[in-house]
């Protein structure tokens, strides 16, 4: 016997035929075909799709769809403010990084041209015509060898914060700091009208760097909160922070070198 193939079968011919419960006589007799069964259930497939789609649309006309919508759009522009603002704090955090790292001192890293190897700088070698030329530098610079960089002596800064100095005597010529005592959130001041280069937290307490004209920088630690940002202007005697504890250190740099800043403010 030979067996049907899917068209045959899809085609074959039925009859669905209605009774009368009472005499078994033929109410309604119905010619279908397996092809017509799939068509009237991809139809009513179809039609009940619509006919969701239409009531969503009605219940979302009602409820304020735009609404939504909008809140949508709000939510996709503050996500992508946010991605903007964590890469600028990143970038921020790495300039801070750097900055803290030629404050204490460590050497900065360079790479090399195929940027597969750290260079220390300690490392570099010079040729010959470098070591002659820093040879006679270094003749002409030792004619000076009392030389410490100092800014004009009849300069006059605002006091940072108000609170009894305490020098301490460090053998370290690269820490010249005051350590002033001070009641807990008592106001710091700015030393000079000036800009915000570094900020960033130790431990438990910010520490904060301005640069002020004439190759002058102060330095401020032990603060418990600050008003200003990274890069921001700040006038001479503008309050930005707050003392965390007791104690608020206090630095002076000029043209790179530490200088003691009870030289130049009165405390």
């Amino acid at each position: 016997m030979r067996r049907k193939t899917l068209s045959e079968r899809l085609t074959d011919k039925y009859q669905l035929i209605i009774r009368s419960e009472e005499n078994f006589a033929e109410k309604y007799t119905f010619n279908i075909t397996w092809a017509k069964v799939i068509a009237l259930l991809f139809f009513f497939l179809v039609l009940a799709y619509f006919i969701f789609w239409g009531i969503h649309s009605f219940v979302d006309f009602l409820t304020g769809g735009d609404n939504r919508r909008e809140t949508e759009r709000k939510l996709l522009s503050l996500h992508i403010q946010i991605d903007s603002l964590e890469q600028a704090v990143r970038q921020k955090d790495e300039f801070v990084n750097s900055f803290k790292k030629i404050l204490e001192g460590q050497a900065p890293k360079f790479e090399d041209s195929s940027g597969k190897k750290a260079l220390q700088a300690g490392q570099l070698t010079a040729d010959a015509e470098e070591i002659n030329f820093r040879k006679k530098i270094e003749k002409e610079i030792s004619a000076f060898p009392t030389y410490k960089a100092t800014p004009s002596p009849e300069l006059y800064f605002n006091t940072p914060v108000k609170g009894k100095a305490i020098v301490k005597n460090v053998a370290d010529e690269n820490m010249k700091a005051v350590f002033i005592t001070v009641k807990e959130k008592t106001p710091v001041h700015a030393l000079d009208d000036g800009l915000i280069v570094a900020l960033y937290k130790d431990s438990l307490v910010y520490n904060v760097f301005i640069q002020h004209k004439n190759g002058l920088l102060s330095a401020y630690s032990g603060l418990n909160s600050v008003s200003k940002t990274v890069r921001q202007k700040i006038k001479r005697n503008e309050p930005f922070g707050w003392a965390q504890g007791n104690v608020v250190k206090f630095e002076m740099w000029y043209e790179g070198f530490p200088i003691e800043p009870q030289k130049f403010v009165q405390f």
